[in-house]
């Protein structure tokens, strides 16, 4: 059982519309990306901006595979013109008519990116946003090989996923 902890994921009205937006135009198949921003503090993400799957990227009702030359040069360029600020955090994805807990398959993901010291992600983040028309977001953290917590996502500005 994942290990609880208080963690908090913030990210703009604009980031949960655009994969709000991707996650219905691909109804009833899964679809996801990845994740840009910063840790504010050891218990706080600051999700900034969101990449969408890429135009090469495979969809299907139980799987997604994202365009991985796309998202390489979408995380390079919004590094760079942030500054070197907003780095690589991990992924998001879709579990249509589904929950938004974690699936084996998300697990094995987010224990591949903490060991690949290319990623850079030593404590990765995994967005599911789960459901067809009302949405729930939940914002996963693996942490030392072990533990997997849920954040409480603040959504700037969000009062409804409709």
């Amino acid at each position: 059982m994942p290990k609880s902890l208080s963690i908090t994921a913030w990210i703009s009205a604009t980031c949960l519309a655009s994969m709000v937006e991707e996650a219905r135009h691909c109804l009833p198949n899964e679809t996801g990306g990845a994740l840009m921003g910063y840790w504010a503090d050891r218990n706080t993400v600051v999700i900034t901006n969101v990449i969408g799957p890429g135009p090469n990227s495979n969809h299907s009702r139980h799987s997604f595979y994202p365009d991985a030359e796309y998202h390489d040069t979408e995380i390079e360029r919004i590094y760079t013109a942030s500054d070197r600020l907003h780095t690589y955090l991990g992924d998001w994805h879709t579990h249509p008519n589904g929950s938004a807990r974690t699936s084996r398959k998300d697990r094995k993901t987010l224990s591949a990116i903490a060991s690949d010291s290319g990623a850079r992600a030593p404590r990765p983040v995994m967005a599911i946003l789960a459901g067809n028309k009302d949405w729930k977001l939940v914002v996963w953290s693996w942490e030392a090989k072990a533990f997997l917590w849920s954040a409480k996502v603040v959504a700037a500005n969000v009062t409804s996923f409709d």
